[in-house]
């Protein structure tokens, strides 16, 4: 361990965040937090605190990362309680729940995963209220009421607020007969705990249907595979925006993205089409143009790796978008010089200043990092 620090202390902080992050977060931190004042200010990112999962999938089931008691015992007594504020989401089970949940208090914590729980341990927790997220591979049938009923709600005799987010998943083929929007939004008319939102998507590239369903107002922290069927609203309490569709999008829906999730910190951006009717601008200006610049004014990640170059330009052009903090940028490197004109375009230049960190990938996805 000594020769591997010293060796993992001469790399620069960038290259060490590229390294940490194709480890699990969760073992890296119990491997080097602690170990030197450098390592515990990259850990305490949010990129490695905000999200712990004490499981990995094996062999068709949920098992403990950690199994001896000491390795708890050290996460408990001195890492928890050191990155306590960080922690938005716990990702634990039924062996090593009460220890992690009274280690310390998470002022910030709004989303638990409970794997391997029986079923009168789910009674006795959720009794009054209940707030779930779920995504799930379906073969036939989406999530509807009846499933929320039969397998929940009808077990929770005393739950009096009941919300949740739900993206229930199908492989579809050409002989796939889906139903319509509206006949699974029917299913749902006659649910008495709160308006609820619901749309669906068919991505044929993927031969895969989403099926999105949720309370509103909305509790949730991440809204994932936002497409162009957006339905808008306000979503205060969202930190983690992700965008995939297989049609073009256009500026206006990043102007209603902006306005929809006023907090998010994160995004990440899946696109391959170009887009359709690109905003041509004249001055800076001209009201009108400003009007439509998206203000993105706690974003300080952004994902665009596997974006076409309209996308790259949407926010890195300063006629289209404005960053009120700095931001990591993880992009592929022939792409970003084609948008800044291999650092000579004007427009670009205030935006690119706002990038503090970048990772950039080779077209054979191989990461160079930069400062």
């Amino acid at each position: 361990m000594n020769r591997s620090c010293v060796q993992l202390k001469d790399l620069p902080d960038e290259l060490l965040i590229f390294v940490f992050k194709q480890m699990n977060n969760v073992e890296v931190l119990y491997s080097l937090f602690g170990v030197d004042e450098r390592f515990d200010s990259i850990l305490q990112d949010p990129i490695f605190t905000n999200r712990l999962n004490f499981l990995k999938w094996s062999s068709k089931k949920f098992l403990n990362i950690f199994s001896p008691d000491i390795i708890f015992d050290r996460f408990c007594l001195q890492i928890l309680p050191a990155v306590r504020e960080k922690i938005q989401w716990l990702g634990i089970d039924s062996s090593s729940m009460k220890q992690i949940l009274h280690a310390t208090h998470y002022p910030n914590l709004h989303g638990l995963g409970l794997f391997n729980i029986e079923k009168e341990t789910i009674k006795s927790l959720f009794t009054e209220t209940l707030n779930l997220s779920l995504s799930i591979s379906v073969k036939e049938v989406f999530i509807d009421e009846h499933n929320l009923r039969s397998k929940i709600v009808n077990h929770l005799s005393r739950l009096s607020k009941f919300t949740f987010d739900i993206h229930s998943i199908m492989n579809i083929n050409h002989d796939t007969i889906l139903p319509s929007n509206e006949d699974i939004r029917n299913t749902f008319k006659d649910f008495k705990y709160t308006q609820m939102i619901c749309y669906m998507d068919h991505f044929l590239d993927r031969k895969e249907c989403r099926y999105h369903a949720y309370t509103y107002p909305s509790r949730m922290s991440y809204y994932q595979f936002t497409s162009n069927r957006f339905p808008g609203g306000y979503y205060p309490y969202v930190h983690f925006v992700s965008l995939y569709d297989e049609h073009a999008f256009e500026h206006e829906l990043f102007l209603r993205i902006a306005q929809s999730f006023p907090l998010i910190q994160k995004l990440v951006l899946n696109n391959a089409k170009r887009q359709q009717y690109k905003q041509s601008y004249k001055s800076t200006n001209d009201n009108c143009h400003l009007s439509s610049i998206v203000e993105y004014s706690h974003l300080i990640e952004l994902d665009v790796q596997w974006a076409h170059d309209d996308y790259i330009e949407e926010f890195l052009c300063d006629r289209k978008a404005c960053f009120h903090k700095n931001i990591r940028l993880y992009v592929v490197d022939d792409a970003l010089l084609r948008v800044i004109k291999h650092f000579t375009r004007e427009d670009t230049r205030m935006n690119c200043t706002k990038v503090d960190n970048l990772l950039v990938w080779a077209e054979w996805r191989s990461s160079k990092c930069f400062q």
